[in-house]
């Protein structure tokens, strides 16, 4: 679905499916996407200032410098979503616990994932010879 360039700023999109849209430039400042499945959508420079984005689906979402100022991530699930670049500008002072809860999650999510990948059993230590702990014998 192309709604590149929309202007949805305002509407009521909660629970919304746009998974996979293309949604580059779109503006969905003060949109409601409470529960929105966006799921592998391009939102690469989109306006989301103040934009409701309570437990939205953002997973594998491209974010790329996209403004999220004022946001409400609270929920929000983020695994794999590339925020580079994003614009986070100066959070609401109501907001800011929520954006960063998200963040959060973002980072737990990208250590969880690495330490799956690196799941291999350390290296057993080598056997010290015996009567070789340390003990110093008389000259």
């Amino acid at each position: 679905m192309d709604l590149s360039h929309a202007d949805l700023s305002g509407a009521d999109l909660s629970h919304a499916r746009l998974d996979e849209a293309d949604l580059r430039w779109a503006n969905f400042s003060g949109a409601d996407l409470r529960g929105a499945d966006l799921s592998g959508a391009k939102l690469i420079e989109a306006n989301l200032r103040w934009a409701n984005l309570t437990n939205a689906d953002l997973r594998e979402t491209n974010l790329y410098k996209a403004k999220l100022r004022g946001a409400d991530l609270g929920g929000a699930e983020l695994h794999k979503a590339e925020v580079g670049y994003a614009r986070w500008g100066d959070h609401s002072p109501k907001r800011p616990s929520r954006v960063l809860g998200a963040l959060s999650s973002l980072w737990f999510q990208w250590f969880r994932r690495i330490d799956a990948q690196s799941e291999e059993p350390d290296p057993a230590p080598e056997a010290l010879p015996r009567g070789s702990e340390g003990v110093q014998g008389d000259d």
